[in-house]
């Protein structure tokens, strides 16, 4: 086996073509080369791009293409490895695509190797690379080389889908992710006080320090890359092993003279100590400032041993590129993107799944950025071919230099003029993107200046976030900062101009909280030009700007204050004239609740408008405002472009007084309930109007645009189809043209949140311009759905949501599916409006443990029963109380009826009496059972205190005076079962339940659920759940039609839901799906377009 000395041995050696075919064979090219001469890399189109190369040969198509590079003959060429090999590896797979193409090359005057592998793609190649310095071999490059070596695959499909695995940058990331967290938890822990403390720090604070300290070592890593520092590859392993040698104390004598009196200190001003760390480049005081909390915790320092292992056994042992991983280029090195994985992975689970923040995969964010994009510039054709299509695909990639330099100078104001907000920007990954592919535009329009200068100003003028937490806000700057550092072409040190300052641009701060552009006060053009020259500022004069910025802010935010207040007393008055009013008959008009109410409101939050513009007029802390913050935005009328993923926060998991704030503030949050669907099942409104937060943020983006801005967002997608996700979809059908709808639901798992993503791209309309009804639009919404692949297609915008309305759910089928299910839906009547009636949701109990229990029946009056869930508790008790409990999971599929009835000892202690009603009194062991319970049961959601504690919810579904049809409430397909009349069995909460007017009717309707054609009408509208599962709420099957002529239906399919209840013959699928199909008088013909969405992949 290669050991990772000689792993390092042969990496270091390749200075040569020679050496290069060493490495060749260790990888397993061991037949002997073909030499490449001029006329065979003319044929492969690689001849200007080499300058000695071989061709090595492995099983079947496998090849490895050996290569020097040659130097760039012209100035302007490309010079960098990274596009030289790529530009061959394209050659390559132009020429002779037929073959599975690795490459290896070596650049001579730069001593850097590349080994790849190359993917054909639609947007050109894919490439998995590992690039070495061969001077400076890491142990990460030699781990690489040996996992490549240990590949043992004979196919060679195989071999080199293997290669490509692990020289892609996931196959490094979790190694490196592991060592961090080892890291920054080492470093939290060896926080110590160097002199006494009054108060030692929280662990999170803790971590806090840590997570600083290691990202702004991991930012000196990137440039360390470049060679900034000193010209060492190795300068921070080089000053820990000085000061070690001289006493150690790294923290008080490396890290703060060096972040803090250096990198964020001109070198004129620098004292001796800063002096000796050699030509360190002036970084500005953004990154390398300490924080509030650095201040007041400055007596607390890292331990030696901690900084060690931060330094040598992770900076020094991985490779760092400040390349972010892109469509056509992953390495095996830690890029910036890394930070955003990172910082998911080292929150704390459950600050996680509070805050909703997930990390976003390169590959949704591209997406993402990309609809934006297209969406933003669709009225601009010209700027649209230079822009990349929905599978990444591009056109052109710039344009004709024969176009009038007008022209193109226009079309450059276009895109500079952009402002983007992400609204929840995280890590920044959103941001990044814009702003490469803003810097992208800008150079296929022939921008004159360097990439480096475009993206200072792109950065200066377009670019904004807001992110409720600080770390999160700091990562991101540092990620931009890091895109603007890569560009610089500079290596000295005294000529690399200084970071922009980012944190008037990136804002800590709540987008839901900081209200909207309404109360802006006018003007503010100003802070355009003061916020561009902060960016650009240093030293004195940053200071001096950053004074004048905040003095204006403050000035915006007393004015946007005292014009809210202003409204609110506007309204009181108007309120108060009309109620003081008289009617025709002289009569006062009597007061009724809910205006005195909005009176209180009214007076309450005027005083405490009155009281903050006090406080801060008086120098107090500023609240996030948009129009405080943002003037110069608001002053241009808002936002070219919201993008983003903003925080999936369900309803249960925020506290109550957050919920109640939304909810008077967010009209998607308030009305968040699609009524029609909601009273036809019967929901609550509670139940009906939990709107995930990701809604009030469309709502609040949505209110942020200018007139003809375009707001692109990853939201669940079960917004599109649950009943609390009519409120969003009236907004966005009401105030906005919606552009872009992409579903995820059936494609593998995108990341680590709950549920499935899915991409709206919606436009507000422009000043003067309306919104046409859903009735009159016939402007198509571009729709895709992915499972396995990604079909898109369009559709009308008047036919996007279940009937015409609203609010309703959208229906996200081709147009011929489309028209099939529509068919079944006029060729019946929804179940909740016939004699069925709506459906029930099964028993609740709120307590489990205490109701649901194993049972042992006895010969006599007891039962020994047993505790399903909890700790092991067991007791007799009166059997008289036990019923069989049907729980959604135990409903099987197919011709099997149920999986645990016949299991007798699956109970539920049944306290309700014949009519439904708790009984007034329990036996005497039954009630020491429920008493172990009883702080439980007394403080149950349901509970009401004229109830007795012993009471179950919901008892309506438990009647057995019919025959009842009861389903699963979650499945890959429904799945149902009949209970006859007088069948005992109790459907618990995780079933729904309709009651039949005859067991004829009952076997009918079971027969209908189980079939195909049923479970594809469903599938359209049911809500989307994880692994493929759909929810058959009550409200989704309420609006399955019903076949019209229902007694002629009745006839045809109640022998057959006889047989799926095991009670006739097998029963094939197809031969239910043809009886359905005559019930409802449908052809096959005619459905088979929604079948085959529904099977397809």
């Amino acid at each position: 086996m290669l050991t990772l000395r000689t792993a390092a041995q042969t990496l270091a050696r390749a200075d040569s073509l020679p050496a290069l075919r060493a490495i060749a064979q260790l990888i397993g090219f061991t037949s002997p080369p073909h030499v490449a001469d001029t006329a065979l890399c003319r044929r492969l189109g690689v001849a200007p791009l080499v300058s000695a190369a071989e061709l090595l040969e492995s099983r079947g198509a496998l090849r490895l293409f050996c290569a020097l590079l040659s130097e760039p003959r012209e100035p302007q060429e490309v010079s960098e490895l990274r596009e030289r090999t790529r530009r061959l590896a394209a050659a390559l797979c132009r020429h002779a695509p037929d073959r599975q193409w690795c490459v290896l090359t070596l650049d001579i005057d730069s001593q850097s190797l590349c080994l790849a592998t190359v993917t054909p793609a639609a947007s050109g190649v894919q490439m998995a690379a590992l690039r070495v310095d061969v001077h400076r071999v890491l142990d990460s490059d030699a781990e690489t080389l040996r996992a490549l070596a240990a590949v043992t695959e004979d196919d060679d499909l195989l071999r080199h889908a293997r290669f490509t695995d692990i020289l892609r940058r996931d196959a490094l990331g979790h190694r490196f992710y592991r060592a961090l967290e080892q890291v920054v938890s080492a470093l939290a822990a060896s926080l110590a006080p160097v002199r006494g403390s009054n108060r030692a720090p929280s662990t999170a604070e803790r971590r806090e320090l840590a997570l600083l300290c290691a990202s702004r070592c991991l930012f000196l890593a990137f440039l360390e890359a470049k060679g900034w520092l000193n010209g060492r590859r190795d300068f921070l392993l080089h000053h820990c092993v000085r000061v070690l040698e001289q006493g150690g104390h790294l923290h008080e004598r490396l890290l703060r003279p060096l972040f803090f009196g250096t990198l964020n200190t001109p070198r004129a001003q620098r004292a001796s100590a800063a002096m000796q760390f050699g030509a360190v480049p002036f970084l500005n005081g953004g990154l390398f400032a300490p924080t509030a909390l650095e201040k007041r915790l400055r007596h607390w320092h890292f331990g030696d041993d901690s900084i060690t292992t931060l330094v040598a056994s992770l900076l020094d042992k991985y490779r760092f590129t400040a390349h972010e991983e892109s469509d056509q280029w992953s390495e095996a090195a830690v890029d910036p993107e890394m930070l955003g994985r990172a910082f998911e992975g080292l929150m704390a689970g459950e600050e996680r799944r509070r805050s909703g923040s997930y990390y976003t995969p390169p590959g949704l964010v591209a997406h993402t950025v990309r609809a934006a994009l297209r969406s933003t510039f669709a009225e601009s054709p010209a700027l649209l071919g230079l822009l990349a299509d929905e599978n990444g695909a591009q056109r052109t990639t710039t344009v004709p230099a024969t176009w009038p330099e007008s022209e193109r100078a226009a079309l450059r104001r276009q895109v500079e003029t952009l402002r983007v907000l992400d609204p929840a920007c995280g890590s920044g990954a959103f941001l990044v993107h814009v702003l490469e592919a803003l810097d992208s535009l800008l150079a296929a329009l022939h921008d004159s200046r360097d990439a480096h200068t475009r993206r200072r100003e792109i950065l200066a003028r377009c670019v904004f976030g807001v992110d409720r937490q600080p770390m999160a806000v700091w990562l991101c700057e540092l990620r931009l900062w890091l895109s603007v550092v890569i560009e610089c072409p500079e290596t000295e040190a005294s000529r690399i101009p200084p970071l922009p300052n980012l944190d008037h641009h990136i804002r800590v701060g709540d987008s839901l909280a900081g209200g909207s552009f309404a109360f802006a006060p006018p003007g503010g053009r100003a802070l355009t030009v003061l916020r561009e020259r902060y960016a650009r500022a240093s030293g004195a004069r940053k200071q001096r700007m950053a004074c004048t910025l905040d003095r204006e802010e403050r000035g915006r935010a007393v004015a946007e204050l005292a014009r809210r207040r202003a409204a609110m007393q506007e309204e009181r008055r108007s309120l108060l004239t009309a109620l003081r009013g008289r009617d025709l008959f002289g009569h006062r008009r009597r007061v009724q609740r809910a205006e005195r109410r909005r009176l209180d409101t009214l007076r309450s939050h005027t005083r405490a408008l009155g009281a903050e513009s006090h406080r801060v007029q008086l120098g107090a802390a500023l609240p996030f405002r948009f129009a405080a913050m943002f003037a110069d935005v608001a002053a241009a009328g808002g936002f070219t472009l919201v993008v983003g993923n903003p925080p999936w926060v369900r309803p249960h998991a925020m506290p109550a007084p957050e919920r109640e704030w939304l909810r008077k503030e967010f009209r998607v949050m308030r009305h968040a309930a699609w009524q029609h669907g909601a009273s036809r099942a019967g929901a609550g409104t509670g139940f009906a109007a939990q709107a995930d937060l990701a809604t009030a943020f469309i709502e609040r983006s949505v209110q942020l645009l200018a007139p003809g801005g375009v707001m692109a967002l990853l939201v669940p997608a079960k917004l599109w189809r649950t009943l609390s996700g009519g409120g969003v979809r009236r907004l966005l059908l009401d105030e906005t043209h919606l552009r872009v709808l992409q579903d995820w639901s059936d494609a593998p798992a995108q990341f680590d949140a709950a549920t499935y993503p899915s991409l709206v791209v919606a436009q507000r309309p422009y000043a003067g311009t309306r919104v046409p009804s859903n009735t009159e639009s016939t402007t198509p919404v571009r729709c895709a759905v992915t499972r396995k692949q990604t079909v898109s297609f369009e559709r009308p915008l008047a036919s996007l949501s279940l009937q015409s309305d609203p609010g309703a759910p959208f229906l996200l089928l081709p147009s011929a599916a489309f028209q099939a299910f529509e068919a079944l839906r006029h060729a019946g009547t929804p179940l909740a409006t016939t004699a069925f009636g709506r459906p029930l949701l099964g028993v609740k109990c709120g307590c489990n443990a205490a109701f649901l229990v194993h049972a042992e029946e006895h010969h006599d009056d007891g039962a020994t029963v047993s505790a399903l869930m909890g700790p092991p508790r067991q007791a007799v008790i009166e059997r008289t109380l036990l019923r069989p409990a049907l729980r959604g999971e135990s409903i099987g599929g197919g011709s099997k009826r149920l999986l645990s009835t016949t299991a007798p000892d699956a109970r539920i202690v049944w306290t309700h009496g014949a009519d439904g009603r708790p009984l007034r009194t329990l036996p005497p062991a039954t009630t020491r059972w429920l008493a172990q319970w009883r702080p439980r049961l007394q403080t149950r959601g349901d509970a009401r205190h004229s109830q007795p504690w012993w009471t179950l919810f919901r008892t309506e579904a438990a009647r057995s005076d019919t025959s009842r049809v009861v389903w699963a409430d979650i499945g890959r397909t429904l799945r149902s079962t009949v209970l006859t009349a007088g069948d005992p069995t109790v459907p618990l909460n995780s079933c729904y339940v309709v009651r039949a007017p005859t067991q004829a009717d009952a076997l009918a309707l079971h027969a209908l659920l189980s079939s195909t054609i049923t479970n594809a009408w469903l599938d359209a509208l049911a809500e989307p759940a994880r692994g493929g599962f759909r929810r058959f709420m009550g409200w989704t099957v309420a609006a399955l039609p019903l076949p019209a002529n229902w007694a002629r239906a009745v006839r045809l399919l109640h022998p057959l839901g006889a047989a799926l209840s095991d009670r006739g013959p097998h029963l094939s699928p197809a031969a239910l799906d043809a009886a359905v199909l005559e019930a409802y008088q449908l052809t096959p013909l005619l459905m088979a377009p929604l079948l085959e969405w529904y099977h397809h992949d």
